[in-house]
C-alpha cells in the first residue's frame, strides 16, 4: 500500500511559468507525455535504478506536475510527466490518470464535486481492488469543515479531521481524528490584517520513558508546542520563517530551520534564503525582472557571494519562454531552445526542448473540445 506524506522543496524555484497552462476554450480532456528523443540522455535521476519518476518516484500529481514544471523552465535538464485529465463543462477536473513510460498506469484519480462546485470526494486507485477515499463537508458558504479519508482495505482505520473558524471565518483550528480518538490539534494564530502568524500544535497525550522506548499516554492536559512562526514587513510581505522540531518527550522545541524573503517596490519576490540551524550558513535564492515583470535571472549563492548555479531566461513576444542559459557550479554551462506548435485555439500541442543544440525532449499533448 502507498504511504502519503508530504514532501518539501528546499528553495525551489519560483514556478513563474504556472503550474497549470491557462488554456483557451471549452475543453473536455488532456493527454500529455514527455518523449525522451535520446535514449542515452532522459530525465535527471541520482541512482540509475530509478524509474523514469526520479528519485523520489511518483508521488502525487501535484507533486510531479510542480516538480517537472520547475526542471523544464529552469533548466535544461527535465523529468517525466505521462497523464490523462478529463473536464466537466464547468472546467472541473473530475478524473485524471497517470502512466509510466510503456504505458502502464501508475495510478487513477477521480474528482466529485457537490451543486456548488466544491470537491466533495477524491477517489485514489491503485489497482482494480485497492483505492484511497477522502471525503470533504461544506456549510452554506462553501467554507471546508470536515473531512474523512480511509483505505479500501483498512475502512474502519479511518482519518477524520474538524475545522472550526473565527467569526470573520479564518481558520483557528483543525482537530484531527483516528479510530482510537483524537490525533492532535493544529491551532492557527492571526495578525491584526489577518496574517499567519503562528502555528501550535496541541497532543492530548504526555511523553515518558517505558524501559528502552519513549511511550504515549493519554493526558486531560496534554502538551501544546510551537510549530511554526511567520513574521512580515510593514506591507504585510513574508520576511522570515521560523520552523521549529521537539524533543522526544514535547517538553520543549528547537529552532530548526528559518526562511528569509525580500522583495522590490512592486511586492515581488527579489531573494529568499534559509539556514537549518543557529551555526549553519544560509543559501541564497536571488531573483531578477524583465520590463515586462517577467523573471529574467535566478541564482542560487552561498556564503552571499558563491554561485552554485543560475539561469537567465529570454521570451518571445507572446510571453513565451523561448530560451535560457544554464549555469553550474562545476563551469558547465548549457543553453536550451523551446519550439512551440500551436492548435486552433491558441493552445500549445507541442514543446520541443532543444539542450545545446540537440533536440532532447518532446513534450505532446492532445486537445479535445467540447
Amino acid at each position: 500500500m502507498k504511504n502519503f506524506f508530504v514532501i518539501i522543496l528546499v528553495l525551489s524555484p519560483l514556478l513563474i511559468f504556472g503550474q497549470i497552462d491557462s488554456l483557451r476554450g471549452k475543453v473536455k480532456s488532456i493527454r500529455e507525455k514527455l518523449i525522451f528523443l535520446d535514449s542515452n540522455k532522459q530525465n535527471l535521476k541520482f541512482f540509475s535504478t530509478e524509474d523514469e519518476y526520479g528519485h523520489y518516484g511518483f508521488v502525487s500529481p501535484e507533486f510531479t506536475t510542480k516538480r517537472f514544471n520547475s526542471l523544464w523552465t529552469t533548466t535544461t535538464f527535465s523529468h517525466y510527466v505521462n497523464f490523462k485529465r478529463d473536464y466537466d463543462t464547468a472546467k472541473n477536473l473530475i478524473a485524471e490518470e497517470w502512466y509510466f513510460e510503456d504505458g502502464g498506469v501508475v495510478e487513477r484519480y477521480k474528482y466529485e464535486y457537490d451543486k456548488f462546485r466544491n470537491l466533495a470526494q477524491t477517489t485514489i486507485y491503485f489497482n482494480d481492488s485497492s483505492f484511497f477515499i477522502r471525503k470533504l463537508n461544506y456549510a452554506y458558504d462553501s467554507v471546508l469543515y470536515t473531512a474523512m479519508s480511509f483505505y479500501s482495505d483498512r475502512i474502519n482505520d479511518y482519518n477524520y479531521t474538524v475545522n472550526e473558524y473565527d467569526s470573520n471565518r479564518y481558520l483557528i483550528e483543525t482537530k484531527d481524528f483516528g479510530v482510537y480518538g483524537e490525533n492532535y490539534t493544529t491551532k492557527y494564530y492571526y495578525t491584526s490584517s489577518h496574517k499567519l502568524r503562528e502555528t501550535r500544535v496541541h497532543y492530548p497525550y504526555v511523553w515518558e520513558k517505558v524501559l528502552n522506548t519513549i511511550q504515549n499516554k493519554k493526558d486531560k492536559i496534554g502538551v501544546e508546542i510551537l510549530q511554526e512562526e511567520r513574521i512580515y514587513d510593514s506591507n504585510d510581505n513574508l520576511i522570515e520563517l521560523r520552523k521549529y522540531s521537539p524533543n522526544a518527550y514535547r517538553t520543549q522545541v528547537i529552532l530548526g530551520r528559518k526562511e528569509f524573503y525580500k522583495y522590490d517596490k512592486q511586492k515581488r519576490k527579489i531573494e529568499e534564503s534559509y539556514s537549518d540551524s543557529p551555526t549553519s550558513k544560509r543559501l541564497f535564492r536571488d531573483f531578477k525582472y524583465n520590463e515586462d515583470g517577467l523573471i529574467s535571472q535566478e541564482r542560487l549563492v552561498k556564503n552571499s557571494n558563491e554561485v552554485l548555479n543560475s539561469s537567465e531566461y529570454f521570451y518571445d513576444k507572446n510571453r513565451n519562454l523561448n530560451a535560457l542559459s544554464y549555469f553550474r557550479e562545476s563551469s558547465i554551462k548549457s543553453t536550451a531552445r523551446f519550439e512551440y506548435k500551436f492548435d486552433k485555439s491558441n493552445n500549445w500541442i507541442e514543446q520541443l526542448k532543444i539542450v545545446d543544440g540537440q533536440p532532447l525532449y518532446l513534450r505532446k499533448r492532445t486537445i479535445i473540445y467540447f
